[in-house]
C-alpha cells in the first residue's frame, strides 16, 4: 500500500501552492572555451580538448571567465576549487565525470555567482569522524556580500563526513561565527539557489545541508526539488543532532518540493529528521516522502519538521511512514526568533512514532514558547500510541486542529480550538480515500485559508471531506 502511495504522490505534483523561485535562464549568449580535466592530464597542456586535458592542479590555479565550461573526463582524484563567477547571461559550468575527493571536499565554490554544476558524481572516502569534515559540493561565502544564481542539477554526492551538498556563511575569512546579533545583522548571503535531481546518500551529518549563519535568515529564494537523500548515517556522539536527510535553515523564502528521505540516522542518528527547516521564514515543504528514518537515542528520527525559529511556514501534501519519531513535528527548541504562524495541512502519516511513545503522527510542543499553529485536513493512521501528541510547552495564542482524521488506539492530544476531527475508524480504502459510507465524506469545515486540491491533486468541489483525501 505505501509503495502505491509513494508512486501516486510523485505523479501528482501539479498542485504547486507555493510559488517557486525563478532563477535567470541558463543561457550562454556567446560560445566560450570548454576546458577538460582528466586523471592523466597535464598542466603543460592547453586544456582545450580531451587529448590536451589538464589535471586538477592546473584547473585550480587557472582564472576562469564567464561562459567557460569545465568538463570532468572519467574519474579524477582531488578537489576542484572555484572562486570565479559567471554572469547572468554566461554562467560558468562544471559538468560530467566523477571526482573522488577522499577526505577533502569534492567541489568547493567560494564567494561565487552564476555557477552551474551538473551531470556529475562526487565521491568521498566514506570515513565519518566525530566532527563535521568534508562535503561533496560546498557553497561557502565569507565576504558579507550577496551571491546569487547557483544551480546544482543531476548530481550524485555520497561518502562524505558532513553532507553531500552543503552551504554556509562565515563572518569573515578568519571568523566563522561571532554572536547571535552579528548573525542577525549579517548583510551577505545566497539568493536564488536551485538544487534539483540530486542524490545525496551515505554521508555522515546530512544528505543536503543548506544553511547560513545561525540564527539569521540571510539566504533567500532557495529551492530543492526532485532530490533524494537516504542512508545518511549520523555522527557518533554529535550534539545536538545528526543523521538528517534534507535541512533548510537561515532562509527567507524557500521550497522543498518532490523530495524523499529514507533510512537516515541508521547508524548514529540522534535529534534527526528526514526533511526539515529551522530558523527560517516563508518555507514550504510539499509533495515529499519521508520514511523509516531512525534515531539510535530515542530522540526524534522524525519524518518532517518545522522546528525552532520558523515563521509562516507550511508542510503540505507530504507522506510520512514508519519513522522512529513523529511523522510531522512542530517544535520550538528556544531559537531567538521563536516560532509562530506555521501550518500542517493535507499530509498523511502512516504508523509513525515506532520507537518513541512521546511522539505521534503529529507532535507539537517545545522547550520554549511557540505561537499560532494550524493543523488542518491531515490523515493520521497509527496502530499504536496517539495520532497527535504534545511534548513540553503548549502552543500560545492560536492552536487550531480541524478536519483531521485521527485514527489511533489512544486518544490524541486535542486542545484549544478543536473542531470537526474524526477519531477512530474513518472507513478508508488502501489509498486513504474515504469509502462511500465514511463519516469523513462532505463533513469538512470550510476554512478560507485551505487550498482547493487534495493530497492526490483532486479538485475539491462543493463541501470538502475530513482528512487529506477527497472521496
Amino acid at each position: 500500500m505505501r509503495y502505491l502511495l509513494v508512486a501516486l504522490l510523485f505523479a501528482s505534483c501539479t498542485k504547486q501552492i507555493a510559488t517557486k523561485p525563478n532563477p535567470d535562464p541558463l543561457v550562454v549568449a556567446v560560445p566560450k572555451p570548454s576546458y577538460f580535466i582528466k586523471a592523466d592530464g597535464s598542466g603543460s597542456n592547453t586544456g582545450l580538448s580531451p587529448e590536451q586535458a589538464w589535471d586538477l592542479d592546473k584547473a585550480n590555479n587557472f582564472s576562469f571567465s564567464p561562459g567557460d565550461t569545465i568538463n570532468i573526463i572519467g574519474t579524477v582524484n582531488g578537489m576542484l576549487v572555484l572562486s570565479e563567477s559567471g554572469t547572468a547571461d554566461a554562467m560558468i559550468t562544471i559538468q560530467g565525470g566523477t571526482i573522488f575527493s577522499d577526505t577533502k571536499d569534492g567541489i568547493y565554490l567560494y564567494n561565487n555567482d552564476h555557477i552551474l554544476v551538473r551531470n556529475l558524481t562526487v565521491l568521498g572516502s566514506g570515513k565519518v569522524l566525530t566532527t563535521l569534515t568534508n562535503s561533496g559540493i560546498v557553497l561557502k561565502s565569507d565576504d558579507q556580500k550577496r551571491h546569487s544564481h547557483i544551480v546544482i542539477d543531476n548530481i550524485v554526492a555520497k561518502g562524505y563526513g558532513h553532507a553531500g551538498i552543503n552551504s554556509s556563511l562565515d563572518m569573515s575569512p578568519t571568523v566563522a561565527w561571532e554572536s547571535v546579533e552579528a548573525s542577525m545583522a549579517y548583510p551577505g548571503g545566497y539568493d536564488s539557489i536551485l538544487i534539483r535531481n540530486a542524490v545525496a546518500d551515505s554521508n555522515g551529518y546530512a544528505g543536503i545541508d543548506m544553511t547560513g549563519s545561525w540564527p539569521g535568515r540571510q539566504n533567500r529564494n532557495i529551492l530543492i526539488e526532485h532530490s533524494s537523500t537516504s542512508h545518511n548515517r549520523g555522527i557518533q556522539g554529535m550534539k545536538p543532532h545528526s543523521g538528517h536527510g534534507i535541512i533548510m535553515a537561515n532562509v527567507s523564502g524557500g521550497i522543498i518540493d518532490s523530495c524523499s528521505a529514507t533510512n537516515n540516522g541508521w547508524e548514529f542518528g540522534s535529534g534527526n529528521v528526514g526533511i526539515w527547516a529551522y530558523s527560517s521564514e516563508n518555507v514550504t515543504i510539499q509533495n515529499s516522502v519521508s520514511s523509516r528514518n531512525k534515531s539510535t537515542t530515542g530522540i526524534d528520527g522524525d519524518g518532517f519538521d518545522l522546528d525552532g525559529g520558523t515563521w509562516n511556514c507550511v508542510m503540505q501534501y507530504n507522506l510520512a511512514y514508519e519513522n522512529d519519531g513523529a511523522g510531522f513535528l512542530i517544535y520550538e527548541y528556544g531559537d531567538p526568533y521563536s516560532m509562530k504562524n506555521n501550518t500542517c495541512r493535507y499530509n498523511i502519516s502512516n504508523n509513525d512514532a515506532r520507537k518513541g511513545m512521546n511522539y505521534g503522527g503529529i507532535t507539537i510542543g517545545g522547550a520554549a514558547a511557540l505561537y499560532d499553529i494550524r493543523i488542518y485536513n491531515n490523515t493520521i493512521v497509527q496502530n499504536q500510541g496517539k495520532a497527535i501528541t504534545k511534548i513540553g510547552m503548549a502552543v500560545q495564542g492560536i492552536l487550531e486542529i480541524k478536519n483531521n482524521i485521527l485514527s489511533s488506539p489512544d486518544t490524541p492530544y486535542l486542545y484549544q480550538d478543536v473542531a470537526n476531527n474524526l477519531l477512530g475508524d474513518a472507513k478508508l480504502d488502501a489509498k486513504y480515500t474515504p469509502l462511500d459510507n465514511s463519516p469523513a465524506v462532505d463533513n469538512g469545515l470550510d476554512i478560507s485559508s485551505l487550498p482547493n486540491r487534495d493530497f492526490y491533486d483532486k479538485n475539491i468541489n462543493g463541501r470538502r471531506d475530513i482528512g487529506a483525501v477527497e472521496r
